[in-house]
């Protein structure tokens, strides 16, 4: 009998959770955030919100999303999307466990997960994949070109990407570098990316222009190395929907974030 469960609790999921995608499984096993970490990451709901609401047009009705950690947005995914499938792709064991108990499928969606990294199922995933979802995980990807054309050959045709990665060098910083992100984004990257992988580019955007400033302060010039929960809920209860108010008129010229959207051929 198919059943929704809710997530474990951020503190829970926090002692668990670990993230890295260099293709070594025990560099996988290996990493973890800091609980306080995670904590605060799960507490972005309104966000991850803003972040579905933005993506949904360029999402279809089987999805992939590729390093799905915990499953803290897959569950945004599964309930607010709905697909017909959506499959979770997690390399760590530790994390993927987590996720097998906390996304389960529904009435309207086939929930599946894949214990692995895209690379190595290219062949079981071969054009029954219409839309794949990267968020916040391809500055985790060593060698990017590799993933984004293993995208493209696994697409479907007129298939989505959708990818959403730290943007601006400037902000690069020691937090970046301790959770294992080798490089933040621009739109020129990303879309160079695309392109060179045989992929139409959408579009590019920035998002949370308002959030760059708070973020240089804390993580660069302050040289922070943990995300603080109280603040991140702060921001994303208060901050949040002024900036998506904002930018839901006039695309930000740069941004926290940058987010590609890009067409198989």
């Amino acid at each position: 009998m198919l059943r929704k469960k809710s997530r474990p609790s951020a503190a829970r999921c926090a002692r668990l959770i670990t993230i890295v995608f260099s293709n070594d499984s025990k560099k996988a096993d290996a990493f973890t955030y800091e609980g306080e970490d995670f904590e605060a990451m799960s507490l972005a709901v309104k966000y991850y919100a803003w972040i579905v609401k933005t993506i949904k047009p360029y999402l279809g009705d089987h999805i992939v999303e590729v390093g799905a950690g915990a499953g803290v947005f897959s569950e945004f995914l599964r309930d607010r999307i709905q697909p017909k499938s959506l499959t979770l792709i997690e390399p760590s064991k530790k994390t993927h466990a987590v996720l097998q108990r906390t996304i389960l499928s529904t009435k309207k969606t086939k929930v599946a997960t894949i214990n692995d990294y895209l690379k190595g199922n290219e062949k079981k995933l071969k054009d029954k994949v219409d839309t794949f979802v990267y968020i916040n995980v391809f500055e985790h990807v060593k060698d990017d070109h590799q993933e984004m054309q293993r995208i493209a050959d696994t697409l479907q045709k007129g298939g989505n990407a959708v990818i959403f990665v730290p943007a601006l060098k400037g902000l690069y910083s020691e937090f970046d570098k301790s959770i294992g992100h080798y490089r933040r984004y621009d739109k020129k990257r990303l879309t160079e990316l695309a392109e060179s992988a045989g992929l139409e580019v959408v579009t590019t955007r920035y998002m949370d222009m308002m959030g760059i400033l708070p973020w240089w302060f804390s993580m660069v010039l302050m040289k922070n190395k943990k995300l603080k929960p109280k603040l991140v809920k702060l921001y994303d209860t208060v901050m949040v929907p002024i900036v998506r108010t904002f930018e839901s008129t006039i695309h930000a010229p740069i941004g926290k974030n940058v987010l590609l959207i890009a067409k198989k051929r």
